[in-house]
Order: C-alpha cells, then sequence, then structure tokens
C-alpha cells in the first residue's frame, strides 16, 4: 500500500514540478523518486522473504522442494490480556506434562516407601485343600473314610533380624522421594519463572500494541491531510513524504506488537500444556 501511494505521490510531484509549482523543485522531484526506488527495495525484500519462510514451512510439514504452498490470510488475533501471572503459573502445576510426570512418581515413590516398611511386618499364609476319590473298587486300601479328605494349615514367616536390611530400604526409599521433592521445586521455580517472563513480554506488547492502535490511525488521518494539501499546491514535497513513510513506520510497528503479543502467549501455551486464550477480562495484577 505505502508503495502504491508514494508511486502516485511520485507523478504529482513530477506533474506540479514540470507545470511550473512554486512549491515543488527539482530536488523534490528526485527526493519523491529515491524514495520510491528505496521502498521497491524493501518491498522485494519482504517478498523473498515470504518466500523463504514459506520454502521453509513446506519442509516441515514434509513436502517436496518444489511444491507451493498458499498460507491463509488469518490476521493476529487482536491481543486480549486475561488470566493473571498466578492462574498462569497454577494451570502451569495442572498441566503442564513435565510436572505431572514428576508429581506422579512421588506418589510411587511414597507407595514404594510403604512397600519397604511392610518388610517390619510377618507374612501370614493360609492353606487349605479338600480332596474326594472316586474309585469303585470295593476291597483294598481305599474306604469310605478314606476317599474323603481334607486339611488345613496356617504359616507365618516373621523376620526377628535382617542386619538392618529393611531399615536400610526405607531410608533409601524416603532419600530418593526427597531427591524427587527437591526436583519438584526446582521445577516450580523454572516454570514460574518462564511464564512470568513471557507474561511481562506480553504485557509489554499489549501497552504498545494500545499506543500504537491510536498511533496508526493518526498517521493515517495526517497522511491523508497532507496528501490533499500538496495536491492544493499547500505544503512541501518533503512533508508529505515523511507522512507517507511515517504512516507506513506506524502500521509495520502496530503488526509488530500484534506479533510480539502472540509469540511470548504462545510459549505459555506450551509451558502450560493447553491454550490460555479463554479469558475476557484483562488484568495487569500479578
Amino acid at each position: 500500500d505505502t508503495l502504491e501511494r508514494m508511486r502516485l505521490l511520485s507523478e504529482l510531484t513530477s506533474r506540479l514540478y514540470r507545470g511550473g509549482s512554486m512549491q515543488v523543485k527539482k530536488t523534490d522531484y528526485l527526493r519523491s523518486k529515491l524514495s520510491v526506488n528505496c521502498i521497491e527495495s524493501l518491498y522485494e525484500t519482504i517478498k523473498m522473504k515470504e518466500i523463504m519462510a514459506k520454502s521453509a514451512l513446506a519442509n516441515v510439514i514434509g513436502l517436496s522442494y518444489h511444491d507451493e504452498i498458499e498460507v491463509a490470510a488469518e490476521n493476529f488475533e487482536i491481543p486480549i490480556m486475561g488470566e493473571t501471572m498466578q492462574a498462569m503459573v497454577s494451570d502451569a502445576y495442572k498441566f503442564n506434562p513435565d510436572y505431572n510426570t514428576l508429581h506422579l512418581a512421588l506418589k510411587i515413590k511414597d507407595a514404594k516407601i510403604d512397600e519397604e516398611k511392610s518388610g517390619y511386618l510377618p507374612s501370614v499364609a493360609l492353606m487349605g485343600g479338600v480332596k474326594h476319590m472316586y474309585n469303585n473298587y470295593e476291597y483294598g486300601i481305599i474306604n469310605d473314610t478314606t476317599k474323603n479328605s481334607w486339611n488345613i494349615g496356617v504359616g507365618v514367616k516373621w523376620s526377628l533380624f535382617d542386619g538392618m536390611l529393611t531399615s536400610n530400604k526405607v531410608e533409601q526409599a524416603k532419600l530418593e522421594k526427597l531427591q524427587l521433592e527437591q526436583q519438584q521445586f526446582l521445577l516450580e521455580d523454572g516454570l514460574a519463572l518462564q511464564i512470568k517472563q513471557s507474561f511481562l513480554s506480553m504485557q509489554s506488547s499489549f501497552r504498545q500494541f494500545n499506543i500504537l492502535n491510536e498511533a496508526k490511525d493518526t498517521a493515517k488521518e495526517n497522511r491523508s491531510l497532507n496528501t490533499r494539501a500538496y495536491q492544493e499546491d499547500m505544503v512541501e514535497t518533503k512533508d508529505v513524504i515523511e507522512a507517507q513513510l511515517f504512516e507506513s513506520f506506524t502500521a509495520g510497528n502496530y503488526y509488530r506488537a500484534k506479533h510480539d503479543f502472540a509469540m511470548p502467549k504462545v510459549t505459555i501455551d506450551l509451558i502450560i500444556g493447553k491454550s490460555i486464550a479463554k479469558v475476557i477480562q484483562y488484568s495487569m495484577s500479578f
């Protein structure tokens, strides 16, 4: 859009210069032409970056190098700050896969401690059996009494001394749990610090977006006003060129702020393990 407007401005400057305007000199015409050339060069650079980005995306997807892809024209969502930092940290403790795995490992260690403590207790076994012999022969050692039999028994095993083996196994299980608890504390601090860093980046980008959202509209109005005044030979060429470039610069920073807001948000989504885009109100408290 800036390139097209600058081309039109260059043509207007040329007409005013050739028409004998008192405001427009040859240096103004050359300045406008140079501005168009600079923007054309920048535009070609941007187009090449877009081509390279699409090629990289196709490679990640797994397509061949000669396959072409088109990205859907979807804009970044309007930045909305919803959850507080404490809520994000709390969600991370609930949904982060690494944290949940470590929490499960702690539960397993608790069961391991109980298992090792069972070495202090006796092992009791109840045994029983019933037997019936089928034999139609009426003589011999088999009779009605010996055809049916049963037995029942109780077995008890209790280690009175095991060379402190059970105590050492219990202590080892407790130490292994303590080691996991220390890792859990470190992971909690690490998750909280990562979320805080990304959260502060989101806050800064959100403030930048609000500032630039207003500045973008102001720059657009300023460019339109200077262009109309230039057509009436009321402002100098450098003023209208500056207005064109300033609008482009402001709009670029506006879109960059939306991008800079989306990147830490995606990082937090990755840390938490789910999307945080669910709250409506913005809160600056943390």
